[in-house]
């Protein structure tokens, strides 16, 4: 049985100590859950996309990866950057905006990771909060997981085997997560 072909939106970086040219690169932590849920992740240049050329390239997979990273440019919903903006890169919105509306029109099943989320909400006509640590009811961002050291399954407590689907982490006693599960 051939692995589901999944899509994950690339990024460039200089070049530097990898490579003497500019690289196509996608996050080692994406490509692995990729695989281990069962596909096969393909990682995508970024450029320029007329829809039609996005959607010709996306019949090709069976799912779209959208990694987080850094922010959406504000002009793409209607506001003026604020110091608190970094990393933009309008070549990089336009790209995956294409594929967001070619996996919307596809129906193609999208992840889309803290980043990626909010690209797909900008690419649908929303917009964003460009920095909500400066609002009251702001929480903090930060990954609140741990790695697991044991060889047991977090949840059912039994060997963990090569098959396990369970999670490898577990939220901290005080995380989002955890008070959302309720096992604080």
């Amino acid at each position: 049985m051939s692995r589901p072909l999944i899509a994950v939106a690339g990024r460039i970086a200089a070049a530097g100590r990898v490579s003497r040219s500019s690289i196509a690169f996608a996050g080692r932590v994406y490509l692995d859950a990729v695989l281990r849920a069962g596909g096969e992740p393909v990682t995508l240049s970024p450029r320029e996309l007329r829809p039609e050329d996005a959607a010709e390239l996306l019949s090709r997979f069976d799912g779209l990866v959208l990694m987080g990273g850094a922010d959406v440019d504000p002009h793409l919903y209607g506001q003026t950057r604020q110091s608190h903006v970094y990393g933009v890169n309008t070549e990089q919105d336009h790209f995956e905006m294409a594929l967001v509306h070619a996996a919307v029109e596809a129906k193609k099943p999208t992840l889309a990771v803290c980043r990626g989320i909010q690209l797909v909400n900008v690419a649908l006509g929303g917009t964003l909060i460009q920095h909500i640590a400066s609002r009251a009811f702001s929480i903090t961002h930060r990954a609140s997981f741990r790695l697991v050291r044991s060889t047991r399954c977090t949840t059912c407590r039994s060997p963990r085997g090569p098959n396990c689907r369970r999670p490898w982490v577990r939220p901290r006693p005080a995380s989002l997560r955890s008070i959302i599960k309720g096992s604080t």
